[in-house]
């Protein structure tokens, strides 16, 4: 699942927001959490003494009685794993922001039609798929999987080099970890990134390395919604 907070004080764009974001996760079947904040210390607090690390922080810059770079130079020191996308309605700003390592820059206005390329840059920057077991942390970058398979009680994930990984862990619970538009399930043992494909079908993806993938029945609509976006994006 990905992990998004927003933190904005002004309640109107701040409810937008989030309005905006889980609208898209809904449309586009992305499995995400979004969690909010509305000043820097709630920001600072939710971060450092909660231990909280979101995947991708969307930061006002301008607040009342500060910008937030400071604390985003902070955040990138400390938790280098948080992509920090900037919003604001100024772009006075613009040059500022290249203080404090930041993946985007969006206006505020602009943050519904911006998503798809938000998201993309979020993967297109080797973004790293994290998966626990009991004894492991595992850690691929997002582009190196080509599938990943069920295999029992374990799963297999299959590199671009086509090395095999063998996990012990549920596959219901590594498939939160893969989001469209790279990502998509089309089986209940499959899920596929969509930059190996070769071949589409409505009932087979053809990967580049001639691996036939199915697709079940009960995927084929959100599969072929996932594919016309990833298309859109990518292609």
């Amino acid at each position: 699942m990905l992990h998004i907070h927003i933190c904005d004080d002004d309640k109107h764009y701040l409810e937008k927001e989030q309005a905006i974001l889980n609208a898209f996760a809904q449309e586009h079947q992305i499995q995400i959490s979004v969690t909010a904040s509305s000043s820097l210390e709630e920001l600072e607090q939710y971060i450092f003494s909660e231990g909280n690390k979101p995947d991708i922080l969307f930061l006002d810059i301008e607040f009342e009685q500060d910008t937030s770079i400071r604390l985003a130079e902070k955040i990138g020191r400390m938790l280098p794993s948080c992509s920090i996308a900037f919003l604001t309605n100024y772009l006075s700003y613009a040059t500022d922001v290249y203080n404090a390592n930041h993946f985007y820059f969006v206006i505020k206005d602009e943050l519904e039609s911006r998503l798809d390329a938000i998201l993309k840059r979020y993967y297109d920057r080797g973004q790293r798929i994290i998966l626990h077991t009991k004894k492991t942390e595992w850690s691929f970058e997002a582009n190196d999987i080509m599938y990943v398979e069920r295999a029992r009680r374990a799963c297999y994930i299959i590199l671009a080099n086509e090395e095999s990984k063998k996990i012990s862990l549920n596959f219901e619970d590594a498939a939160e970890e893969f989001h469209p538009p790279m990502f998509i399930r089309c089986h209940n043992s499959f899920i596929i990134n969509l930059n190996y494909l070769q071949k589409y079908s409505s009932n087979t993806f053809v990967l580049k390395n001639g691996k036939e993938i199915p697709i079940s029945r009960s995927y084929q609509k959100a599969c072929h919604q996932v594919f016309l976006k990833w298309q859109e994006i990518w292609v």
